[in-house]
């Protein structure tokens, strides 16, 4: 049990971290882009924000499994008893 709540505390931290990450990201590619011309620049964020978003609905649908499992375990344990 206490296993499940390190990793969802471990998950949270990761999407918060990736949220960070997409958003300093799309700053840095904007920024260097927009030199070039505002079309290529709205692209390359376009193409960040999609790697990134990716990445953090992963994270969500592990939260989720682990919701799933949660309530699955609590069902067995009200069989049990």
């Amino acid at each position: 049990m206490m296993s499940r709540k390190l990793l969802r505390a471990a998950v949270h931290f990761l999407m918060g971290v990736f949220w960070a990450l997409m958003f300093l990201s799309l700053l840095i590619v904007f920024t260097a882009l927009y030199s070039v011309d505002l079309p290529t620049a709205l692209i390359g964020s376009l193409l960040v924000f999609c790697f990134w978003l990716f990445w953090i609905v992963m994270l969500e649908l592990v939260l989720i499994a682990l919701d799933i499992l949660q309530k699955l375990e609590y069902q067995k344990n009200e069989k049990a008893s």
